[in-house]
């Protein structure tokens, strides 16, 4: 079970109260703490895709050993080596393609629509529009579009399976006045014992008490009180872990890097041994930087990130 902080200096006074925000309010914390995009998807650019499927050294290989047949006459050749560069610029493009899929579709398990208290109403508002100190009306089936704590309900279950795996619905509990000043106390106490001096601003509420955006309600009718929106909920965190996980190498990765990079360094001093061959033996440089490209085109491991990317 997760226990997390609860920051009370971004809640309204009598927060656990069933009062929600004034408008006014409400527009001033949006433009503090800002909208509720838990995810962010940038379009699919293009130029993006061009420009790292650029960085990739091999298709500059080929793309000059194809430049230098086609000086040298040798046509097919060229346009071979060319043909070539196909299969691994379509291999960046689905990759990228399969990276934007898969962000649509953690962003299809978020809640589109929340209904809020404002100004002593209840309006149905965008999730992006929900901001910390929302008070939130839910009935069973619909989505939490921000993490917050459960003021007022009875018998509710949600389903966090997006969040932890487990299939199982998991019981939900109000949080009440009792409960605060016994974190509050608990807390002062660690902290006077000298264990973790935690933020007077802050309590520690249980896993229990929380409804978590990327999840829904399953049974009952609860009431939320937003506390964090965006990027700082458990599901905006995973989301950002994984990106940024995504562009950090693997294990494998680096040492597939590394085994490519002993191979380009042994097939390189074999070409230019073959190049010295030839100038020795007579021919011209311009056949011995062909008989040096054509070692090379064999020799150079260009292949292999295709092959490990199939492979896995």
């Amino acid at each position: 079970m997760m226990r997390r902080a609860l920051p009370t200096a971004r809640l309204p006074d009598a927060w656990l109260a069933e009062r929600g925000l004034a408008s006014a309010e409400a527009d001033a914390r949006r433009r503090r703490y800002g909208a509720n995009d838990i995810i962010e998807t940038p379009p699919a650019a293009l130029w993006d895709v061009a420009r790292d499927t650029a960085k990739d050294p091999m298709l500059w290989f080929l793309v000059g050993t194809s430049v230098l047949y086609a000086a040298v006459g040798q046509r097919v050749e060229a346009l071979t080596l060319l043909a070539a560069i196909l299969p691994l610029a379509g291999m960046d493009v689905y990759l990228h393609r399969r990276t934007q899929a898969s962000t649509e579709g953690l962003v299809s398990r978020l809640a589109v629509s929340a209904r809020v208290v404002r100004d002593g109403a209840s309006y149905l508002v965008p999730a992006r529009d929900v901001v910390a100190g929302d008070l939130a009306l839910f009935v069973p089936g619909e989505p939490f579009p921000a993490d917050g704590i459960i003021v007022a309900g009875a018998e509710l279950q949600a389903d966090e399976s997006t969040l932890t795996g487990e299939a199982y619905p998991v019981a939900k509990r109000v949080l009440t006045d009792g409960a605060t000043l016994h974190l509050q106390q608990a807390t002062h106490e660690a902290s006077r014992a000298g264990g973790p001096r935690y933020n007077s601003e802050e309590i520690f509420v249980e896993h229990e008490h929380w409804g978590f955006a990327g999840t829904r309600l399953l049974t009952g009718s609860a009431t939320l009180r937003v506390a964090f929106t965006g990027g700082e909920t458990v599901y905006g965190e995973i989301v950002r872990s994984a990106s940024l996980g995504a562009r950090a190498r693997t294990p494998l990765q680096g040492a597939i890097a590394s085994l490519v990079t002993v191979l380009i360094t042994v097939a390189s001093v074999l070409c230019l041994i073959m190049a010295w061959a030839r100038l020795r033996q007579g021919y011209g440089w311009v056949d011995a930087l062909v008989s040096a490209v054509i070692l090379a085109t064999a020799a150079l491991p260009e292949e292999f990130p295709v092959v490990f990317t199939f492979f896995l």
